[in-house]
Parts: C-alpha cells; structure tokens; sequence
C-alpha cells in the first residue's frame, strides 16, 4: 500500500451499529507514504479490529498507520490493533493505535514476532483513555526475540480520562532504547496509571538523555502511579537514561522492582520520587554487580520547598555495590519537610561509597530530611569481614640481589679459575701406593704356613749344600682369586674358589683365573 491508500471498517457518525474490522492474511505487508488500515466507530457502536498476520514481514514507513479506536462523541468499544508476523517495522513517524476519545474501552496493540520489532523515526504504538473520555486503555503487548526503540519512537499506555490506563507488557530476549526512546505508561487524573512489566531474558541497555522508562503521574493529577517490574540477566542504564516511577500529583508514586544479575549505571538514574505524597519503594535484587559510576542515582527522594512528602524505601540485595568516591553517584531516600526513607542494604562487601548524614559531592548513601525527621540507612554485610584479616605486605617481597650467587657477579673472587684436591674417596691417591680405605668388608686372610686351600707343588730332592745348618723357608703368599662365605657369614678371600653350577644357561662360573 503506497500514497495514503487504506482499508477502513467503520460505524460512521450519527449510525448506529457494529463496524466488521480489517483482517488482512498474506506473505508480507508494506504500507507508505500515509497508507493506514482502521476500524474506529464515530457513532453508536462497536468498532472493530485490525488483524494482519504474515509469514513474512511487515513494514510501516512515512506517516502509516493501524488503528482501532472509539473516536470523539462515539459509544461504543474499539476491537484493538493485532500483529503476527515474523518480522516488525515502523519507521518515518508511523504508528499503531488502540485508544477511546469516547464513551468506550479502548482495544489493546498486541505485535507478536518469531524474529524482530524495530520501531525508528518518533514511530509509536499507543493504548490511551484520552482527555474527556469514558473507558479503559487496553495497553500494549509485545512478544518477540529481539526489540530496539529507536530515535524518539515510544509505547504508551496512558489515561488522561475517566478509565484505568492499560500496561505496557513486554516479552522479549533483548531490548535495547536509545535518543530518547521511551516505555510510558502515565495518569492525567484520579485513575491510576498502569504498569510496566519487562521480562527479558538476556539484556536490556537504555541510553540517552530522555531515553528510559516511565510510569508517572503528572502535575494536577490524584491518581496512583504506576509500577515498574524488570528481570533481565543483565541490565545497562547509561548517558543520562532513566528509569522513573515519579509521582508529581498528588497520589503515591509506584514502585520499582528489578532482578537482574548484573546492573550498571553509568551516568543512568533509578528514581520513585514524589512530589508531595510518598515516594515510591525500590527493589533490586541482584545475583552478581551493582555498579554505579559517573554520577548516577537511586532516589526515594521526596517533596521540595513548596511541598512535603515522605521518602520511599530502598532495598539492595547485592553480593557487592562498587562505585567511585569523586564521582559523585548516591542512594538516597531523602525528604524537605517530610520523613526521609528507609534504606536497608545486603551485601558481601560495597566499595567505594558510604553512609553520609547529609548529601556531598563524593559518593554516599543518604536518609536525611531538611525540615523533618531522617530515615534509617541499614547496611547489612556478613558477620565475618574479610576485610579486617588482610595484612598488608611490602611493595618488594625480594631482594633480587641476595638472589644472585656471588661467583656469577664479574670480577669478583668467585669467579676466579681455582682447582681443589678434595680426595678420592676410597681409591689411592696414586696407583702405585695400596689401598688406604677403612671401611673394608672383610677381614683380610692371615697367611698360614699351609694355606688350607693352597696348591701342593711337587719338588725334586737338591743336593745337600756345604753348610748343614740352613735356615728354614718363609711361607709363600698366592693371590687371592676368589672368595667363601662361612657358615657365620663372613667372607674369606681364597686362593682359588669352588666351583659354581650356573642357576641360569645365560650366567658364567665364578672362576677367576690365578696369575
């Protein structure tokens, strides 16, 4: 659908009846240039809804539009807006709306998507109980794998009427909002405005100053604000983004409750701020990191110099809260006339920001009233501090230079060429001297006149000499060539040793020739 083409299902004005809808079934579906498809009712009567559902994808470009709506002086109720498909554009200002300006109900935007929704160019989907108007918002509903709001575009389910705003609910893997992209949901009246639910599995990142999201009362209004409820793994609010439950009527803020396991605000604000009633609690629950830098706020705070107000509560469960002193980012639950809040933090360790009776320019956390009476700060860590058994050491464990051997320093004198005589242990210091070793195994064989196991030599008689008087022959020494152990086990070196049978094929006697 191209230049402002349309389909259109209406009950006209001053008719009386029930306007059929517009369903549209195809592969995919564009429509641009000021091309919209509506079922509204202008008189008495039902309108009813558009339905388009793709295997494809959709796409909304240049000022197009969906809508089903209860328009000014009607009665009757508007069918909604619903989208199935696989894939979501809107782009160039174009929108999709579900909202009464009458006496009527107004319908709910439900988009579900098996892919993406992306929503750029001031794009919006709105379920409103617009000023003057009778009815309930029926709010705006979106299931998909992956959401990004993009350049001013916004989901808004307000009432600035007589009926209850509709909730902006969200079930995605990821979301990301950036330049001023925003989730809204806001009360102009005595009815409240409704809530925020984001179940996202995996992460949501908002960044840019007016980027954020907000369930908010405004000025003039008595109406209860709405609440807040997050719980994605990780969540980063940063650049100026805000998440805001504000009250600035005269009803009671909402509340934020968030589950994440990692939180980051870097130069990001989480606020429940009231104006003159009490502020909003906030709740954070988080598996692993509260990290706060550059500024950044958690704030009960209530009331100013024209009015009073009580500061809402704070509740941390964190197992550590890190932020930087100079930075200047703080919890506070502060009040000008009124009470101030309580906080109450549970935490295994929290670093760099600490307790302050009265706000600062470093990092602190704060309960204080101006004119009235301060709340509680409670900060809850374990019994044991693990802190208080650290014992700080020395910059320089070791001395390097008592690690060096002197011989290896140049010129010293232990580097000088040297050759030390330390002995030879048992051996002699020279081969032509015996063995000087003690520490023998065996006694040596004292030699007999008739070695027992000596060699009989056989000799031939001599003929007598001159003289008859010779003097007898010494004892003759055989080298040892083997040696016997006795029945007391001591070893005796023999002349020659008896014969071994071999246990083995592959072992030798132990024979040792006589020289």
């Amino acid at each position: 659908f191209n230049d402002r083409s349309y389909v259109a299902s209406r009950v006209e004005s001053r008719a009386v009846g029930k306007a059929g809808g517009v369903d549209i079934s195809t592969q995919s579906l564009e429509l641009l240039g000021g091309s919209f498809f509506d079922a509204s009712t202008f008189g008495e009567g039902d309108a009813g809804s558009v339905k388009i559902t793709t295997t494809g994808s959709v796409k909304f470009d240049g000022n197009s539009s969906a809508g089903s709506q209860v328009r000014l002086g009607a009665v009757g109720k508007a069918g909604g807006v619903d989208i199935s498909t696989q894939s979501l554009e809107l782009l160039g200002r174009s929108f999709l709306s579900a909202s009464t300006f009458g006496e009527g109900d107004a319908g709910s935007v439900k988009i579900t998507t098996t892919g993406s929704v992306k929503f750029d160019g001031n794009s919006f989907a709105a379920s409103q109980v617009r000023l003057g108007a009778v009815g309930k918002a029926g709010g705006v509903d979106i299931s998909t794998q992956s959401l990004e709001l993009l350049g001013g575009s916004f989901f808004d389910a307000s009432t600035f009427g007589e009926g209850d705003a509709g909730s902006v609910t969200i079930n995605a893997n990821t979301f990301k909002a950036s330049n001023g992209s925003k989730l809204v949901s806001r009360t102009s009246s005595e009815f409240p405005a409704g809530n925020i639910i984001l179940k996202v599995k995996e992460n949501i990142t908002l960044s840019g100053s007016d980027t954020g999201i907000f369930a908010n009362t405004t000025e003039g209004s008595t109406g209860q604000g709405g609440s807040i409820i997050i719980d994605p793994r990780t969540f980063i609010i940063r650049d100026g983004a805000t998440i805001s439950a504000n009250s600035q009527g005269e009803g009671i803020g909402g509340d934020i409750e968030l589950a994440a396991g990692f939180l980051t605000l870097d130069n990001g604000t989480i606020s429940a701020q009231t104006r003159s009633n009490t502020g909003g609690n906030i709740t954070l629950n988080l598996q692993d990191l509260l990290l706060l830098r550059n500024g950044s706020q958690i704030t009960t705070t209530a009331g100013n110099q024209e009015f009073g107000g009580d500061g809402g509560n704070i509740i941390i469960n964190s197992p550590f809260i890190v932020a930087v002193p100079k930075e200047n980012s703080d919890i506070t639950a502060n009040a000008f006339s009124g009470y101030g809040g309580n906080i109450n933090i549970f935490t295994q360790g929290i670093f760099g920001i600490e307790f302050q009776a009265r706000p600062t320019q470093q990092s602190g956390i704060t309960a204080s009233s101006e004119l009235g009476i301060s709340g509680n700060v409670a900060i809850n860590t374990p019994e044991v501090d693990p802190a208080k058994g650290l014992v700080e050491l020395p910059s320089n464990l070791v001395d390097p230079s008592g690690q060096i051997d002197n011989s290896c320093r140049p010129g010293s004198t232990q580097s000088h060429s040297s050759f030390v005589a330390t002995g030879r242990g048992g051996l002699p210091s020279s081969a032509t001297e015996p063995l000087q070793d003690t520490s023998t195994l065996a006694q040596w064989v004292k030699p007999r006149t008739t070695p027992q196991n000596s060699v009989k030599v056989e000799t031939e008689p001599q003929a007598p000499t001159a003289t008859t008087n010779s003097p007898v022959s010494s004892p003759t020494i055989v080298e040892a060539s083997g040696w016997v152990v006795d029945a007391n086990a001591n070893i005796h070196l023999v002349a020659q040793a008896p014969p071994v049978n071999p246990s083995s094929p592959w072992q030798t006697s132990a024979s040792c020739p006589v020289r």
